[in-house]
Order: C-alpha cells, then structure tokens, then sequence
C-alpha cells in the first residue's frame, strides 16, 4: 500500500506542475502573485557623487542619477541615466527587502535591507550586504521617479 500513496502524491505534484498552481512550502500563496508589495513597484532614482564613491572605497563608478526599477515579477533593474547596467532578483517579506546577486556577477552574493516608502520616498536600512557598489546605491534614500 506504501506504493500507491507514493503514486498518488507522483500524481498530484504532476497535476499541479501541469496546472500551473505552484505552492510554496509553508505558505497558502500561490507564487504567481507579486512577489514585491505594490508600494516598492516603480523607479527610485538617487543621485550619488564621485566623493560618496570615494568614502566607500568603490573605485571606477562614475557620479551621477541612478535608478533602480522594480516590476512586480520580482526583477530590480539597475541604471546610470537611460542606461541599464544589471538586474537583480527581488522579493519581500514584511518589512524585508531581499535581493539575490546581479546578473553581471558584479555583486555574486545575497543582501537583505528594510525598507519603508513614505510619499515618493523610498528609505532603505542595511541588513546585510557584501557588495560595497551595490550597499552604496541602495541604502538610504531613493525618490520615486
């Protein structure tokens, strides 16, 4: 009998690839929905000068407006001006911002900040981050393009 409950969990797992209803562990969501809150979905822009580049140790970027995009698919899509330079996976729990490493492997490991939007402003607070050019772009103030 062990056999047939093992068929009988094969089938449901089929049916719900199939059916395209996939439901994370531990949670009643299903994962198509936003995996960032409405309130992080837009552009942030913030202007960053060569002398904060400096005092953070990150040579070769230069001084200017960056942004940062968030879709709600969970992508985070960094630019200088009308430039995209990476992008970057992103999800949220609570007041969590977690962001996965950048496409360029420029930032290779995982950072986490929280985050909190008033107005048009987006504050973010370091959690965690090992990647100086990316810490230096995105925490503290960002204003909503």
């Amino acid at each position: 009998m062990a056999g047939g409950w093992r068929n009988v969990i094969a089938l449901l797992a089929i049916g719900m690839v199939v059916g395209g209803l996939w439901v994370e562990v531990g949670s009643a969501t299903p994962s198509r929905q936003s995996k960032v809150p409405t309130a992080l979905v837009g552009t942030w822009v913030k202007t960053i000068t060569a002398a904060t580049w400096k005092k953070n140790n990150v040579s070769g970027e230069r001084a200017g407006v960056y942004s940062v995009t968030i879709s709600k698919d969970g992508t985070a899509t960094l630019g200088i001006g009308s430039f995209s330079f990476t992008r970057i996976s992103a999800t949220a729990s609570g007041t969590t911002l977690r962001l996965g490493a950048t496409d360029d492997a420029a930032c290779p490991t995982a950072a986490s900040y929280t985050w909190s939007v008033a107005g048009r402003t987006l504050t973010l607070h370091l959690k965690g981050d090992d990647c100086d050019p990316r810490r230096v772009l995105l925490s503290g103030v960002l204003k909503r393009k």
